[in-house]
């Protein structure tokens, strides 16, 4: 076993040093700290986040009963499976319809998320959500890429921002007072769309290397459970020679 667990212990410090090689460079290329060679004389342009963005207000004419929360972990899951009950009862006809690609903004308090999660719908192609959500879209494809807006929210560079417009004395519950024209007004410094592009292409890429390095710690790990179970109930038996072998090495 002593190979088996060395080969788990590297799958998990690589995950590990993915993800700190991921946290240095976030806040780098989304602040153009870090720039790529080819887009050093392009300048970044401030904007409000209500210039590039606008807010949805689609209600749930249609009657869907497809009722999402926002995690801050996962992102949107079904509130059926989330919370094993239907928490929008009768006032989900009162929601807001949001559609894939559409974001949204969950005021409220959670773990990682001291100032609330903003969440890009990926998972369907379309839910309800409360009317507590701040809901928007893209308004202007032609300078802000939606896979940019991901990053920069899930990396917090809006955080301290958004920690300004929260009325932290006004909670209720761990919901956050941040009135939705604060929200809009917030100020984003966008590169050109194309070094955009670039830099969501090249942290897309990093989060798929995580991603298949913590499935593969996770499916060694489980293998080696599964061999742990069958050698302690004597379904796989280690041949004597090899036992022989280990108590003279």
């Amino acid at each position: 076993m002593g190979c088996a667990d060395k080969q788990i212990d590297l799958a998990r410090l690589l995950v590990k040093s993915r993800r700190k090689l991921k946290r240095g460079l976030l806040h780098q290329l989304l602040t153009g700290e870090r720039r790529f060679p080819e887009f050093q004389d392009s300048p970044w342009i401030e904007s409000c986040l209500g210039d590039v963005a606008k807010r949805v207000t689609r209600t749930n004419s249609g009657g869907s009963s497809h009722a999402l929360t926002i995690s801050g972990r996962i992102g949107f899951v079904d509130q059926r499976k989330y919370f094993s009950k239907m928490i929008a009862g009768e006032s989900i006809g009162d929601s807001w319809l949001i559609k894939r690609g559409e974001f949204a903004y969950n005021r409220s308090l959670m773990k990682g998320y001291p100032f609330g999660a903003t969440k890009r719908l990926d998972e369907c192609d379309e839910g309800v959500v409360s009317k507590l959500y701040i809901v928007f879209s893209i308004s202007e494809p032609g300078a802000l890429d939606s896979n940019f807006l991901v990053h920069l929210f899930e990396a917090g560079v809006l955080n301290r921002q958004l920690c300004r417009i929260s009325n932290l004395g006004s909670r209720a519950h761990g919901l956050l007072n941040v009135v939705t024209s604060d929200f809009f007004g917030m100020k984003v410094q966008l590169p050109s769309l194309p070094e955009q592009q670039r830099i969501a292409a090249a942290l897309g890429t990093l989060d798929g290397e995580i991603q298949l390095l913590a499935d593969l710690h996770a499916a060694m790990k489980e293998q080696k459970k599964g061999l742990m179970q069958q050698l302690l109930t004597g379904k796989i038996r280690v041949p004597e020679s090899l036992l022989k072998e280990a108590a003279h090495a």
